[in-house]
């Protein structure tokens, strides 16, 4: 039996799923629009999820990287670090 907070999950991933095929579809059809509106959704709802499930320390810090990393100052902050942040750099 699944709880509120699965059914929240398994929503999210839907949604996100939803939004990388509306990209996707996107870029296969030259949409600017399509593109910008549905570029954003993913990361959004992967941050929603590890705010809401995470506890630990390691989950809190993913999930403050990922919100400075879609913010403006966390974009600032990366191409001051390009390629730093990289696997495997």
């Amino acid at each position: 039996m699944r709880t509120a907070a699965d059914r929240r999950i398994w929503t999210a991933a839907a949604l996100g799923a939803a939004a990388v095929v509306a990209f996707c579809v996107g870029v296969g059809t030259n949409h600017y629009a399509l593109r910008m509106l549905s570029k954003p959704w993913p990361v959004a709802l992967m941050i929603a999820v590890l705010a809401l499930r995470t506890r630990h320390r390691y989950g809190r810090l993913v999930t403050a990287g990922l919100v400075a990393r879609v913010s403006r100052a966390g974009e600032g902050v990366a191409s001051c670090l390009d390629g730093a942040l990289d696997a495997g750099s």
